[in-house]
């Protein structure tokens, strides 16, 4: 059956909501990965059309890699399910995880879905063919729903939205965002490659329509505005937009990769409707907003220290702050970056001039707060939690980072706090399982040391794949590791609670507060797979973290 323009003909704005809920009355739609960007767009659809939506926003919502995951939902009466989860898959994320996260997602979500007999779409892509690990996970789900009773494949074909600009941000909202900040856009596309655009609302409109069509349809239906536009098509429309009175000047880098995009098949093909010039202006609009609000970061990342060069923070500290620097503009994060300086000493330069080139060099911005010793009232020299205390009052961010001086936090945690997906009412957290001697390294061998080292631990928590001691008793009792040198919260929620205790002492602080938070504000603990990395240093007789294989010194 030819179903091509079949869409756009039907279902028009005027009796979509009463062909949206024919046979679904009394009942609720699942969507999985709502916090995703086609996902994000359609809890709000169905909702206007008035279904009653249970969702799984996240891994930090709900970890669907693990087995009964989805059992909350038992009770639920499911009429559909949209299987839009995906973990990683982006060119920037190890391919390891990508592949075997999403076999875990695969092994629970779908005979979940086929014992309670739930209808459901399988959200594919266009790149289901591409030798990447995106397209290799998204053939493999494919190839498994093809195998059930109850499932369905859809391809959607180059969707972009309202979204943050992040380490993978689509390349037209990436120019949109660029027109409105810069007036200029550089795109690392080839000018000749063309894609086939669709918006995500106008994508969730046509999916919820596709889900009452669900029994006509093939296994597999492409999903796609059918147009062709190369990159120099679409630089037209965008100079044809006005940018504060002025034309946007686009220019392209080239690239060095090939997509391989299939053509869609035409027997069986679902054109969204959408207007590509007015969804364009909406993205303009939205990163108005974006910018406008950019004096209020999203994540204030607040580290503390004095400039006594205690087991030589000094140099701990600049290694520590490059390769923050360094990964922050990797991920496109929104941070800024706050070091409270407590108690300083006299005779000593003060941090701000210990370090006057490390922001400009980094290509980040570095806010130092100085508590004067008129100020500090004990015996022990610096307060740690005062210090960050001081550090949360006066940041600007919606969430507040807390870290040490010393730690190295890897691009896969920055990476996915850049998607804007953190929720009040969540502590996320990492541990510190990782030491690694950094005196002899450069901040990019920092970098790809601990990158590579948490990826490490990754694997050996979730797979057994452990290159370090898995007899290590850190391992047995992981979440009493979760301590002090990583967690993020509201700062609306830190501020409500009061923030630290300010006694003098610089250990366990951090955990009794979240115990204190947690029992009167009924948080969410999660945790991050990936783990902070420590800069190995004497600990004055206590037992150091495990070292990272082949970066010691010896």
């Amino acid at each position: 059956m030819a179903l091509i323009w079949f869409f756009a003909s039907l279902c028009s704005s005027t009796i979509q909501h009463s062909c949206a809920t024919e046979g679904l009355e009394g009942s609720s739609v699942l969507v999985l990965g709502s916090g995703g960007l086609v996902g994000s767009a359609l809890v709000p659809e169905l909702t206007k059309s008035g279904y009653k939506v249970l969702e799984v926003r996240n891994r930090f919502d709900k970890d669907l890699r693990r087995q009964r995951s989805l059992s909350i939902f038992d009770k639920q009466k499911i009429k559909f399910c949209f299987f839009l989860a995906c973990e990683g898959g982006r060119a920037s994320f190890p391919e390891q995880l990508t592949t075997r996260y999403n076999e875990m997602i695969y092994s629970n979500v779908i005979p979940y879905l086929e014992r309670r007999k739930i209808p459901f779409f399988f959200s594919s892509s266009s790149l289901s063919q591409n030798q990447s690990a995106f397209g290799r996970v998204k053939n493999m789900g494919e190839q498994l729903v093809s195998e059930s009773q109850n499932g369905k494949v859809l391809r959607f074909w180059d969707v972009f939205g309202n979204e943050r600009i992040w380490s993978d941000s689509h390349v037209l909202v990436d120019c949109i965002y660029h027109c409105v900040k810069n007036g200029i856009a550089l795109l690392n596309v080839d000018e000749n490659e063309r894609r086939q655009m669709v918006h995500a609302t106008d994508l969730a409109t046509t999916i919820i329509h596709l889900m009452h069509e669900f029994q006509n349809l093939s296994l597999i239906t492409d999903v796609s505005s059918g147009r062709w536009l190369t990159f120099r098509d679409l630089r037209g429309v965008v100079e044809a937009m006005r940018f504060e009175g002025k034309v946007c000047k686009v220019f392209f880098a080239g690239s060095t990769t090939t997509r391989n995009e299939m053509e869609p098949d035409r027997n069986n093909m679902y054109i969204v409707p959408g207007d590509l010039s007015q969804r364009l202006r909406e993205v303009k609009h939205f990163h108005e907003q974006v910018l406008v609000g950019s004096l209020t970061p999203y994540v204030s990342i607040i580290t503390t220290m004095r400039n006594d060069n205690y087991n030589e923070i000094r140099d701990r500290y600049f290694r520590s702050h490059v390769s923050m620097c360094s990964q922050v503009k990797r991920s496109r994060l929104a941070a800024e970056l706050i070091v409270v300086e407590y108690n300083p000493l006299r005779n000593e330069l003060p941090i701000r001039l210990m370090y006057p080139f490390v922001p400009e060099e980094a290509g980040c911005r570095l806010r130092v707060i100085t508590i004067p010793p008129e100020l500090h009232d004990g015996n022990v020299p610096f307060l740690e939690f005062v210090a960050k205390n001081v550090g949360a009052r006066r940041a600007r961010g919606e969430f507040l980072l807390f870290t040490n001086a010393d730690d190295i936090i890897p691009y896969t945690v920055l990476s996915w706090i850049s998607r804007g997906q953190l929720e009040n009412g969540t502590v996320y957290r990492a541990g510190i399982f990782l030491d690694f001697y950094t005196d002899d390294l450069d901040a990019q061998s920092i970098i790809e040391v601990c990158d590579t080292g948490s990826l490490a631990r990754t694997l050996c928590l979730r797979d057994s794949i452990c290159p370090l001691d898995n007899n290590d008793p850190r391992l047995q009792n992981i979440k009493d590791f979760f301590i002090g040198d990583f967690s993020i919260i509201h700062r609306h929620l830190f501020m409500e609670s009061r923030g630290y205790m300010e006694v003098p002492q610089n250990t366990h602080v951090e955990t009794g507060h979240l115990l204190y938070i947690n029992n009167n504000w009924h948080l969410k603990n999660v945790f991050f797979d990936d783990t902070v990395c420590h800069q190995h240093h004497d600990r004055e007789g206590r037992p150091a973290a495990p070292l990272i294989p082949g970066a010691d010194d010896t």
